[in-house]
């Protein structure tokens, strides 16, 4: 049960830290927006959510933190 705990208590303090981070996957990204990663691939596509601002290579895109926060102030409900 201790070990769950601590377990429990890791994840959260990782989670923590890649919110904090300054670049975000889109996988954090989708999390935070509370949509699926092909959710966000098609908002990105139809142009209701910004590109990433970082783009390297084919597969490697991240989004500054602000661009993410400043997106979802800008269209809270």
């Amino acid at each position: 049960m201790a070990a769950e705990k601590s377990m429990e208590r890791q994840q959260e303090a990782a989670l923590s830290r890649q919110q904090e981070a300054l670049l975000w996957d889109a996988k954090l990204v989708a999390k935070a927006l509370s949509v699926g990663q092909r959710t966000l691939w098609r908002w990105i596509a139809a142009g209701t959510f910004p590109p990433p601002d970082l783009s390297i290579g084919a597969k490697v895109r991240r989004w500054k933190r602000e661009t993410v926060l400043d997106w979802i102030e800008k269209n809270a409900a």
